[in-house]
């Protein structure tokens, strides 16, 4: 199923996710879906959490089965990530459209793709 957990995805969550993280540690979002548009929140979580982070997008689907994929990945210190540039992980974008989400706050209207 699409459907994602929002506990997981929220500001405190991320905050202590962060206090788990070794200084040079990064936490790795799988963030695949064909209905919402969680790498746009994964990323404002992000941003929100001043975490440096970067997103790929694996399109090789030419292995019987295997789907397209994206993922982000943020870390505490930009060092922890820079690396991964030459192995086709982009910069996230700066702003996004979604707003963070909480544990008393989610909207699923404003990551849901609208085709």
């Amino acid at each position: 199923s699409d459907a994602i957990p929002a506990h997981p995805l929220s500001r405190e969550a991320v905050e202590i996710y962060k206090k788990k993280l070794k200084s040079d540690g990064a936490i790795l979002f799988h963030v695949s879906n064909r209905y919402l548009r969680v790498r746009e929140l994964v990323t404002a979580l992000a941003s929100d959490a001043k975490l440096p982070a970067r997103y790929r997008t694996d399109d090789d689907d030419r292995e019987l089965g295997k789907a397209r994929s994206i993922y982000v990945i943020a870390a505490l210190d930009a060092d922890a990530i820079r690396g991964l540039a030459p192995l086709n992980w982009m910069q996230v974008p700066e702003t996004t459209s979604v707003e963070p989400w909480t544990d008393d706050y989610s909207n699923l209207w404003a990551i849901l793709r609208w085709r």
